[in-house]
């Protein structure tokens, strides 16, 4: 059996061989959702943007259309077109349950949402009284008492700062993870995967246009985890097969076999999840509505991910360094190449040097003419002129002279 998944057989397609494919097809969906992102924004709830929430209760007896029925959005359309000229601002509509109606909308201060939420009774009383009943509050015995919530816009800012600094820090720490477990190439990897996640559910969100609060920031972390941990496994397999395998076999192919041999294992614990939560988004109600639609995205995105762009990032990343190695290695021959000509150039001076000196030594000048030489001047020569002539030779020939310094 181990020896079945460590050898490479057929497979339906290249997934590294093909990288470039996948590579543009994530910037493509990427870069629509990052258009989408700049020109129209985020819709930021009520906990990001500060502001005031009340919470409507339909009249006895009366109830919302029911979910998947195709009255309730226009319902809720309508609520919010009534609701926004009664408060004279951007108010948003959400359908809870069977007979909550949740409005949010900007306010400053506790007494201006008081006042809005009056108006905002009086509009729903007058324009859907029919359908809707006299609304009311939470306490039945007390039906004028609404459930109303108030953050101020200082709260929002802090909120959006963590926010951010919880994706930030949760990023460098799976960084850290996978560095130390494999190498820092495969983090690079991991890291640039998640946030490929992290840029395709955001921009999911901004080109549908649809809310997004706390929730939505847990489903991130949810997503980032869950990408990292598929990546472990196909990091982990291909490192088994490395050490499996001859040192001299292609590091692309390995990971190629590596991704189907773990493809199994990502299609069923991916579609498993899937199937989980498409029922969960179908029947699981308003509240959980964003929250379940982010994971069912991110969960989605993050397979593809771990699959199609981290494992073929680090092939990339080595084929980048071995082409970099081979440009350092290319420039250090160059330089091996011309030291020995800057050498032979030099040459032809040292070596008229050479010819002075051996023509002395034998007694005649460099056009062949006799030249005379202290030791030749007499017959024989005395002993010291001898060596003066001698040390005199030495030293024209470049032979190291004894230094009678000390250091």
């Amino acid at each position: 059996m181990q020896q079945a998944l460590r050898t490479g057989g057929k497979h339906p397609f290249d997934i590294v061989a093909t990288r470039w494919l996948w590579f543009t097809l994530s910037g493509l969906v990427g870069a629509v959702g990052l258009v989408f992102l700049f020109s129209r924004g985020l819709n930021l709830g009520l906990d990001y943007t500060g502001g005031g929430q009340v919470r409507f209760y339909t009249g006895e007896g009366k109830q919302l259309p029911p979910l998947g029925s195709p009255d309730r959005p226009k319902l809720a359309a309508a609520i919010r077109d009534a609701a926004s000229k009664a408060v004279g601002g951007a108010v948003d509509c959400r359908l809870s349950g069977e007979d909550q109606i949740v409005l949010q909308f900007p306010a400053r201060t506790n007494e201006e949402l008081e006042s809005r939420t009056a108006r905002l009774r009086d509009s729903l009383n007058q324009a859907f009284g029919d359908q809707l009943g006299t609304v009311r509050g939470g306490d039945k015995d007390h039906p004028d008492r609404l459930d109303t919530t108030f953050i101020g816009p200082k709260i929002g800012g802090e909120l959006r700062a963590n926010a951010v600094k919880a994706l930030i820090l949760g990023s460098l720490l799976i960084l850290g993870y996978l560095w130390l477990r494999f190498e820092f190439r495969f983090g690079v990897a991991a890291l640039i995967a998640i946030l490929h996640d992290a840029v395709i559910l955001v921009g999911v969100f901004a080109i549908g246009y649809w809310q997004i609060d706390l929730a939505f920031i847990a489903a991130i972390l949810t997503v980032l985890g869950y990408s990292v941990n598929d990546s472990v496994v196909i990091f982990d397999r291909i490192r088994e097969n490395m050490g499996a395998r001859r040192k001299s076999e292609d590091f692309a192919t390995v990971v190629n076999d590596s991704l189907w041999q773990t493809m199994p294992r990502s299609i069923n614990t991916t579609a498993t999840t899937l199937y989980t939560l498409v029922f969960l988004f179908l029947v699981g109600g308003e509240t959980i509505h964003t929250f379940s639609l982010a994971l069912l995205v991110g969960i989605f995105s993050g397979a593809y991910s771990s699959v199609f762009n981290a494992a073929p990032i680090v092939v990339q990343w080595g084929i980048w360094s071995a082409r970099r190695a081979e440009r350092k290695a290319a420039k250090e021959r160059e330089g091996a190449a011309a030291r020995p000509v800057a050498r032979q150039r030099r040459a032809p001076a040292s070596a008229t040097v050479a010819s002075a000196d051996a023509s002395a030594a034998e007694g005649v000048d460099a056009n062949g003419s006799p030249v005379s030489t202290p030791a030749s001047a007499g017959n024989g020569g005395d002993a010291p002129t001898k060596a003066r002539a001698q040390a005199a030779k030495q030293k024209r020939a470049g032979r190291p002279q004894k230094s009678k310094r000390r250091w």
